[in-house]
């Protein structure tokens, strides 16, 4: 690995390090955002709207970060699946059991003594398995299992595409910002009811465009004043309309919490762009 990598590589770190104390806030200020009452807004509750909405590039930055790092690899099916998956299934089997038990003991208030010896518990425990029903933090795996198992086929995309200047894997980027980050804002600001963008991948773009941004094959934000500006403008955005939203309808209003909404997609590629074209003075 030489100098250069070794920079890329630091950065990536510091990357997933800021996305992991994005996290951390997130799940800290969640319970707040949903104490409305009347559509009377506390301060706690607006502190921790600004903090919520600063912090939703998190998940989309991991995903950026993944797609850098495997698509440019070139290796053997099974050698991938051995190396992630097979290293991620036992260690979520093993978690679902605990967040399983834990939601029926406090959650539920329906353990029994005599519940190990019941086939309605093990059954309901497969079917929320399967439908990523056993506890809402657990969403995150279902999604980069997802990715993982298509990870293969874009890596051939890609690697096909580099000849053609990846105009496939822009055109495949462009169609998932379509379904996923345009769509669903007119849906909601023009209360529109079109869900065909429910069939395209959920995080695919981000996953790609982790690849292109990451090794340079695409710039969409150029200029660092500009992205400085446009970075806070967006989250300035998110703040007020989701207070606004929120007040109006007397509950969380969270569309623009969503990770592929319209600003946190703009706000995420911005700090990925930031993270991989950053350079600093050596004296």
């Amino acid at each position: 690995m030489n100098n250069k990598d070794k920079d890329l590589f630091s950065k990536f770190d510091t990357l997933k390090f800021v996305a992991i104390i994005m996290v951390v806030f997130i799940h800290i200020v969640c319970g707040k955002l949903y104490e409305v009452e009347s559509g009377e807004l506390s301060y706690e509750w607006i502190i921790s709207n600004v903090i919520d909405s600063f912090c939703r590039s998190c998940v989309p930055i991991f995903v950026m970060v993944s797609g850098f790092f495997l698509l440019g690899k070139d290796e053997k099916i099974i050698v991938f699946f051995k190396k992630r998956i097979l290293k991620i299934i036992p260690k979520f089997l093993i978690y679902s059991i605990i967040f399983y038990l834990f939601t029926i003991t406090f959650h539920n208030n329906s353990f029994e003594n005599n519940l190990f010896f019941k086939k309605s518990f093990y059954i309901n425990f497969v079917k929320q398995l399967l439908t990523g029903k056993v506890y809402y933090h657990l969403w995150y795996i279902y999604m980069i299992v997802s990715i993982y198992l298509i990870t293969p086929i874009l890596r051939k995309i890609v690697f096909w595409d580099k000849e053609k200047n990846f105009q496939n894997t822009k055109y495949l980027i462009s169609v998932w910002i379509f379904f996923w980050v345009l769509m669903p804002f007119f849906n909601t600001f023009f209360k529109l009811k079109i869900n065909t963008y429910e069939q395209v991948g959920e995080y695919v773009g981000y996953f790609l465009l982790g690849y292109l941004i990451g090794n340079k094959k695409i710039r969409i934000f150029k200029n660092k004043k500009i992205s400085a500006v446009l970075f806070f403008l967006f989250n300035s955005i998110i703040i007020y309309f989701t207070y606004i939203f929120t007040k109006k309808d007397g509950k969380l209003f969270d569309y623009f919490y969503n990770y592929y909404s319209i600003f946190v997609f703009f706000i995420s590629v911005i700090i990925f762009e930031f993270a991989v074209n950053f350079e600093t003075k050596k004296n």
